[in-house]
C-alpha cells in the first residue's frame, strides 16, 4: 500500500479534499482522507499542488493549454471550477498540477502538468 499526499485533491465526482491524503493499491486510489486529522504516514509521498483524475487521456503539456484556454475564456472560475467540467468524462489514472496559483486557485503560465505513477 502507497500513501500521497497534496495542497488539494479533487476526486473523479467533483470532490474537494484540503490538505488531503490518498491511500493507492494494486495500482488504485481506493480512498480519500481529510489528512489534517490523521497523524503522519511513512512512505507517503507529498506532491505541491494538485491531484486530480486524468480526464483527458492525452499528452500532459495539452492537458495544460486546454485548462488555461478554459480559464482564459472563464476568468471567474477558479481551478475546481474549470475542473468540475470535465468530471462526466471516464478516468483509470492522476495527474498532478504543479505551479499554479493555489491561493487565488487559478492556473498560470507556469503550470505544469505531470502524470502520478500508481503501480
Amino acid at each position: 500500500m502507497k500513501f500521497a499526499a497534496a495542497h488539494y485533491i479533487f476526486s473523479p465526482y467533483g470532490d474537494i479534499f484540503k490538505h488531503a491524503l490518498i491511500e493507492i493499491a494494486s495500482g488504485e486510489i481506493v480512498h480519500f482522507e481529510n489528512k489534517s486529522s490523521q497523524t503522519e504516514r511513512a512512505y507517503t509521498v507529498f506532491y505541491n499542488g494538485i491531484i486530480c483524475p486524468d480526464f483527458w487521456g492525452i499528452p500532459a503539456k495539452d492537458i495544460a493549454q486546454i485548462l488555461l484556454d478554459q480559464q482564459k475564456k472563464n476568468p471567474e472560475k477558479n481551478i475546481f471550477e474549470i475542473l468540475e467540467k470535465f468530471t462526466n468524462q471516464p478516468s483509470n489514472n492522476w495527474l498532478f498540477i504543479n505551479h499554479a496559483d493555489l491561493i487565488k486557485l487559478k492556473f498560470t503560465k507556469d503550470t505544469q502538468i505531470e502524470s502520478i505513477i500508481t503501480e
